[in-house]
Order: structure tokens, then sequence, then C-alpha cells
């Protein structure tokens, strides 16, 4: 149940209410002593929240990345981009220069 409600808070909650729902289902079974689904509906509850384990890792390391190029990429353009003078504007208004 605990790993369940981790996941759910943590990685990726859709997935992670189902893993609690079973591990929900799995504690009622076992309260009425039917052992053996108990038994397969913690498997279940297991497997899910490692997959919503891996889901949620996969999406925050896939997150930072993104972020992580997009902002080089943002850096890499301010530090080069031409001054504002320099593209033929004075004061907000564009000017043109007349060659003799």
């Amino acid at each position: 149940m605990v790993l369940a409600v981790f996941t759910c808070l943590f990685c990726f909650w859709p997935v992670g209410l189902v893993a609690i729902i079973m591990s929900c289902v799995a504690l009622s079974y076992r309260r009425r002593k039917n052992d053996l689904s108990a038994s397969r509906m913690t498997t279940v509850s297991i497997i899910i929240s490692v997959i919503t384990l891996c889901v949620g890792i996969i999406g925050i390391v896939v997150i930072y990345f993104s972020a992580k190029h997009y902002t080089e990429r943002h850096n890499a353009y301010l530090t080069t981009a031409e001054p504002r003078h320099l593209h033929g504007w004075i004061n907000g208004r564009r000017y043109h220069n007349k060659q003799s």
C-alpha cells in the first residue's frame, strides 16, 4: 500500500490510483481470509506500482533534459544575437541608411 501511495503522489497519478485500488482490494481479500486472491492482487498492485514508478522516472528525466536543451538553445541565442541598434532600429523606429 505504501508503494502504491508513493507512486500515485510522486510519479504518475492515474496509474498510481489503480495501484492503490488493487492494494485495497488485496487488503479486503486478506481480511476475508482469501489468501490466494489476496496474494494475486498484491502481486498485481506491486507490478502496477513498479510500472508507475518507471513511467514517473522516465517522465522526470525527459522533462529535465527538455528544459536543459531549451535553456541552452535560448541562452546561446541570447549571447549570439546582435544588439537592436545594429538591425536598423533607433529608439524603436526603423531607419534607412541611405548611401550616396
